[in-house]
């Protein structure tokens, strides 16, 4: 049910009760609604007021409101407008139905803000009960900005010129006018009267008026400074005024005097201090009974003026000195002083008396010197003595006096020192220098002993005993070796009386420590005493031998134990042999030191069987030389092989036979295998007539295989079964290449020698092992083998050749079948003559490259696609011609896809 027409109060509490009547009339009981309280009023805002004047681009704005109704301001009550100037009223983005009561205006948004402009602001607000308050009629605030700074005044001066000397008046006035302002108008102005030339007013503004005064100005120089502040706070350059110079007080000299007084002949320094600066300065110095001198005058800071002066002698006693000058401003200022002249120096002291004789070694270390006193003819007076205690023998005092007295002592260490001693006058005249040489030892001698062999062996050792000092006469020195009742004096002699030598006769059978004792004195009559020692060695050396394996040696390697017996160190490398039945000794090489060595040698299949024997000789640190083997001297070679059980034969070169059981009948067999002369008739001619077969360049890899009974001595060259042979080629780097012969291990077959035939025959099944180095074969007969080198027909591939392409046309792995190649792409050149000339031609006939083989390029060579000026060629046919120096020659076709 809703009731219009009701005249309600603001502000009062209003409750309604209603009643339910049925149709019989009756009425229930009455309900009552809570109060509502009536608000017709709308609340009251405003915008806070601003400063007339801004000088910045962006201020706050804040907003504040009331509601006299009672029923409280809405959650976003304010709407808040703006203008700018005669504008038009806006609202303010984002403050329209806003909760906030303040922002910022400027310095973009909601507008940019411009240099004097006037901006105006008014709000409304809103109540919960739904009342809107109207704008105001007038704006509630405004504020106008001003951004440009006001123009500084033009300053003058009645009676004081910039840069001008001011020599009557220290009170100066300053005008000022011609200040502007084009925004808020001038406020006034901040000014002060500074000693620097760059100097900034505070913000403090000074009374109101166009003209300042200053009474009792200091002498110096002066700036007026200024600067003009306009309404909105912003400020004017500072403008200046000067310099201002004022000078109403006439210079003094605060002080005149030369560098010594009194002074000495030479050349003085004459320094005159000003009270202020001054334009110029001059001095004149006359001495008692000479000329007036002018001494010329030099100033870095105009205060301080100083010039050099040379004393003259002869005219000793008082000088006087004038001085005068103008300051900056033309002031003049005079000055006096009087100082000294003394140019004669005093008389040379004497010494009267020393603790230690001249030149003469003394174990007194605290030397004392009294001497006479010198006198000064120059009138300034005997200021004292200079000395000094050093051990140079040339040494130039200065005149700083260390005493006044005619007497010094010191105390000083072991050493040969001199006394220097001069007089010194008041002027810094010295008398001549007095020189004194004294020796101060304090220290008995100490000895260091050496000798020409230690340890020593038996017969003469030569003793040297370096003293550091000269003796009074040869030093006692006594010798007696370990066990030795009684000990030996010996006769020293010197050159110098500070190194001595003696012989001394070493004794056998007295080895081990030898004391030697030491006494002697010194120039100083200082007693040193010392102790000294040696080894005596008169025992040769000698040694015993354990081998590894023990019992009979085979062919193959075999370790041995050398150990030294001897009481000293061993001196260098120990050598040792040994020497098979009849034949020539054997060199085993040994690695240890001193008494410990290891040794590892080959018993050769062409060694003699029976009893070998060890030959030794070591020297030890004394020079006993010794060849005694005390154990282990001879040891059995027995190199037969057994038909019963079979054996391996073995050369230290790795080449070898394995014999097995039952492939020979006839009781033990001895095996030889030897290295065939080369140059052996069948050899050379087997060599020419084996067709693309060559022995490898350097390197001889024949091998001769003979087997004997061992009993009756009989040749045996057929087994009734197949033995293996091991030829082995060398290839330490393992680089696939033979060391020394520059032939790829790819390229060997094993060949056995057909002496009636004079030709090399290859060994069917011959198997090479690239990684031991080695081709072995299973064969019947004992004969003459070699490794030989195969070269088939000339290879080259891909044909054609696709570089980059990633295929078989690609590059080949040159790194692996022509390793001595420096190119790792191109067209491959394989089996090729020792020594040839490869030419590259195109298919019209002009030769693009020409490529050179030596022995050193292992039979390959490598085409990387490139002519005679290094660019690539073109995709097409080529041809390739081959030549070796006998005349043959090869014609081979290429093709190139890029």
């Amino acid at each position: 049910m809703t009731r219009t027409g009701l005249s309600l109060t603001s502000g009062q509490a209003y409750y309604f009760t209603v009643k339910a009547e049925n149709g019989a009339g009756l009425l229930s009981p009455a309900a009552g609604s809570n109060g509502l309280t009536a608000d017709l009023a709308a609340p009251n805002s405003s915008v806070s007021a601003l400063n007339q004047y801004t000088n910045a681009a962006s201020f706050s704005v804040q907003w504040s409101a009331s509601d006299s109704g009672g029923s409280n301001l809405a959650l976003a009550p304010y709407d808040v407008q703006y203008k700018a100037g005669a504008g038009s009223w806006t609202n303010w983005p984002g403050y329209t139905g806003t909760a906030a009561a303040s922002a910022v205006f400027g310095p973009a948004s909601p507008v940019t803000v411009q240099h004097g402009q006037t901006y105006y602001f008014m709000c409304r607000a809103k109540d919960t009960a739904g009342n809107i308050e109207a704008y105001p009629g007038a704006p509630d605030a405004f504020i106008t900005v001003d951004l440009s700074s006001p123009s500084a005044p033009v300053v003058t001066s009645p009676a004081h010129q910039e840069d001008v000397w001011n020599i009557t008046s220290n009170d100066p006035q300053f005008d000022w006018s011609g200040a502007s302002d084009s925004g808020s108008g001038i406020a006034g102005y901040s000014y002060e009267l500074h000693y620097s030339q760059s100097f900034t007013p505070d913000t403090a503004l000074e009374p109101a008026g166009a003209s300042k005064s200053y009474v009792d100005v200091p002498d110096g120089i002066w700036y007026f400074h200024i600067r003009t502040k306009d309404n909105a706070g912003n400020w004017s350059p500072t403008a200046t005024y000067g310099a201002v110079k004022l000078d109403l007080t006439a210079p003094t000299f605060t002080a005149i005097g030369p560098s010594r007084d009194p002074a000495k002949g030479g050349q003085t320094t004459l320094t005159i201090v000003a009270s202020e600066q001054m334009n110029e300065s001059s001095a004149t110095i006359t001495q008692n009974g000479g000329p007036a001198t002018n001494v010329p005058l030099a100033s870095s800071d105009k205060i301080t003026w100083s010039g050099v002066y040379d004393v003259i002698s002869g005219f000793d006693g008082a000088a006087a000195i004038n001085v005068s000058g103008h300051d900056l401003a033309g002031k003049p200022g005079s000055g006096s002083a009087v100082f000294q002249v003394d140019t004669i120096a005093p008389s040379t002291p004497a010494i009267t008396w020393a603790t230690h004789p001249e030149n003469t070694p003394t174990s007194n270390n605290a030397p004392a010197f009294t001497w006479s006193l010198s006198a000064d003819p120059g009138g300034s007076g005997v200021a004292g003595y200079s000395y000094a205690f050093n051990q140079l023998q040339t040494y130039d005092l200065d005149t700083t006096t260390e005493t006044t007295a005619a007497s010094v002592s010191s105390s000083t260490a072991d050493g040969t020192y001199w006394f220097h001693l001069r007089g010194a006058d008041n002027a810094g005249n010295g008398s001549e220098i007095v020189r004194y040489k004294f020796i101060v030892d304090v220290t008995s001698p100490v000895y260091i002993t050496s000798y020409s062999h230690d340890p020593a062996k038996a017969g003469k050792l030569a003793l040297t005993v370096n003293a550091g000092e000269s003796l009074t006469q040869a030093p006692t020195v006594s010798v007696r070796q370990n066990g030795q009742s009684d000990s030996t004096q010996l006769a020293m002699t010197s050159s110098d009386n500070a190194v001595w030598t003696g012989d001394y006769t070493v004794v056998p059978g007295y080895d081990g420590t030898a004391a030697v004792a030491l006494t002697g004195v010194d120039l100083a009559n200082n007693t040193g005493t010392g102790n000294s020692s040696f080894q005596a060695d008169t025992i040769e050396p000698s040694a015993s031998i354990t081998l590894s394996p023990g019992g009979s040696l085979r062919t193959g390697l075999f370790t041995l134990t050398l150990t030294i017996t001897d009481a000293t160190p061993i001196n260098g490398t120990s050598v040792l042999t040994f020497s098979p039945p009849g034949q020539q000794p054997v060199a085993v090489p040994l690695t240890g030191s001193d008494k410990s060595w290891m040794g590892q040698s080959y018993i050769e299949s062409t060694m003699s069987t029976g009893t070998a024997v060890f030959n030794f000789s070591a020297e030890d640190a004394a020079g006993n030389a010794g060849t005694a083997i005390t154990a282990g001297g001879t040891f059995n070679i027995d190199t037969a092989v057994s038909s019963t059980t079979g054996g391996v034969v073995i050369n230290s070169d790795n080449t070898g036979v394995d014999i097995p059981s039952g492939a020979y009948d006839g009781g033990s067999l001895i095996v030889t295998i030897g290295t065939p002369d080369s140059s052996l008739p069948d050899i050379v001619e087997a060599d020419k007539n084996t067709p693309r077969a060559s022995p490898v360049r350097n390197r001889n890899l024949c091998r001769e295989f003979n087997a004997k009974n061992s009993v009756t001595g009989a040749a045996v060259t057929t087994f009734s079964a197949p033995v293996t042979l091991s030829v082995y080629y060398p290839d330490a780097d393992n680089d696939g290449m033979v060391d020394g012969g520059n032939v790829r291990e790819s390229k060997l077959k094993l060949f056995r020698l057909n002496a009636a035939g004079r030709r090399w025959e290859e060994v069917s099944g011959a198997t090479p092992d690239f990684t031991s180095n080695k081709i072995t074969a299973a064969v019947t007969h004992f004969s003459i083998y070699s490794i030989l080198n195969v070269t088939p027909d000339s290879t080259i591939y891909p044909i054609p050749w696709k570089p980059g392409s990633g295929g078989n046309f690609d590059s080949p792995n040159i790194a692996l079948h022509c390793p001595v190649s420096s190119l790792r792409s191109g067209i491959l050149f394989d089996y090729l003559p020792a020594e040839a000339e490869i030419r590259i031609y195109n298919y019209q006939g002009d030769l693009l490259r020409g490529l050179k083989l030596t022995a050193a390029d292992a039979g390959c060579k490598v085409w990387d696609g490139k002519n005679a000026a290094g660019r690539d060629v073109a995709s097409g046919i080529y041809l390739a011609v081959i030549k070796t120096p006998a005349g043959g020659k090869t014609i081979r076709k290429l093709a190139i896809e890029r």
